[in-house]
């Protein structure tokens, strides 16, 4: 990262709403990241300020404004970033996927806008790679499939990540991996913000991203294959074809079937690389994991009325007590039929209630005479 950004970013310390700014831990061209600490949650959280650095500058008291004559890119682009918090949002219906980054908040502040995501123990895949470990297929599979499950979710969104590289994926500590850093995906819906910036990394990134060909689920499957092509040969195909034989070195390491299934997602025309998730596994000899891995769009929300007055987790039959112990006479029993208390009987008339009273005399009485009766009639019996 260069002087100006990081000469730019918040020191730590500084107060974001409820977040503390921990660490500066780097940025690109859009913008910086940090590690922040949450001070009511106890949480920490990786958070991305939009602050491109060739379109906006931070005066002294912390706010990020335009440069002269650059309003309108940067407002171009802060609506592109908020697309983001969208997309991320959207990849967590109906729940997040396990392998994709998850977002926890989004806000406006200090004229620029941040983006919070959940944070998680991992090195990424490019610091892990630096050390020139010798990968075979099983280690590879570990991590290759669930990143393609976790595409195979976004793609049936019509989200293309369309900027995966070593240093976008995560190794978290328990050996899984997460994908991150959608700040470069193409959206494909009637709202999505259009942009002609072109985000991408060109020693990973598909021929039609930088020839402006049409991108779609192929593009990502480039950079994917493109990735793990890397950390076999220790070198980026940089949109070449790989060379005849590439796969010969790697061949005691990893099976030939599984080596020709990168190098058919590294095809330098898109028409002829696997045009979806589901192609490219089964090229693997792998069944797809889910669903929608197999190719099958996600079910569509099942239309369920809501509660009347819903409370969402207002619990009105719980009892809280200030000190003291817990009396169950205190609680209302409630109709586990139609979870509602049974409705109060209407007060009755004095003449009624003198009636019900005298009643209840009368049985109390007559009980008492039997059971006098009865005591009589044992001694009796005894007695005799």
């Amino acid at each position: 990262m260069g002087r100006q950004a990081s000469a730019s970013a918040l020191p730590p310390g500084t107060q974001l709403r409820e977040l503390r700014i921990r660490e500066h831990l780097g940025g690109g061209g859009s913008g910086l990241v940090y590690l922040a600490d949450h001070s009511l949650l106890g949480a920490t959280y990786v958070v991305k300020e939009f602050l491109p650095r060739e379109l906006a500058t931070r005066a002294g008291d912390g706010r990020v404004a335009p440069l002269p004559g650059k309003e309108q890119q940067f407002e171009h682009l802060r609506k592109k970033f908020l697309q983001e918090s969208r997309m991320l949002q959207e990849l967590a219906r109906p729940r997040p996927h396990p392998n994709l980054v998850i977002i926890a908040d989004a806000f406006q502040e200090n004229g620029t806008v941040y983006l919070c995501m959940v944070h998680e123990a991992s090195n990424t895949l490019g610091d892990f790679l630096a050390g020139k470990p010798k990968l075979d297929e099983a280690r590879i599979s570990a991590w290759l499939f669930p990143l393609l499950d976790g595409l195979a979710h976004a793609h049936a969104r019509n989200i293309w990540h369309r900027d995966i590289k070593p240093s976008n994926i995560l190794l978290r500590d328990d050996g899984s991996p997460l994908l991150i850093d959608f700040g470069a995906a193409r959206w494909v819906h009637p709202d999505s913000e259009k942009t002609l910036i072109r985000q991408m990394t060109p020693q990973f990134a598909a021929p039609e991203q930088v020839r402006h060909g049409e991108v779609g689920p192929w593009t990502d499957i480039y950079g994917m294959a493109a990735t793990w092509y890397f950390a076999l040969t220790g070198q980026p195909p940089m949109q070449r074809p790989p060379p005849d034989g590439w796969q010969a070195p790697y061949l005691e390491r990893c099976g030939e079937r599984f080596l020709n299934a990168i190098g058919a997602g590294l095809a330098f025309e898109s028409e002829d690389r696997p045009r979806s998730i589901a192609a490219w596994l089964a090229l693997f000899g792998v069944a797809p994991s889910s669903a929608v891995a197999a190719g099958l769009r996600p079910a569509k929300p099942v239309d369920i009325k809501p509660r009347t007055n819903a409370t969402w987790g207002m619990d009105t039959e719980a009892i809280t007590q200030l000190g003291g112990a817990f009396d169950p006479s205190d609680a209302e029993p409630v109709d586990a039929e139609t979870d509602q208390r049974p409705r109060a009987a209407a007060p009755l008339s004095e003449a009624k209630q003198a009636r019900q009273d005298w009643r209840l005399a009368l049985l109390l009485m007559a009980g008492l005479v039997a059971t006098l009766l009865a005591a009589l009639g044992l001694f009796f019996w005894l007695k005799a």
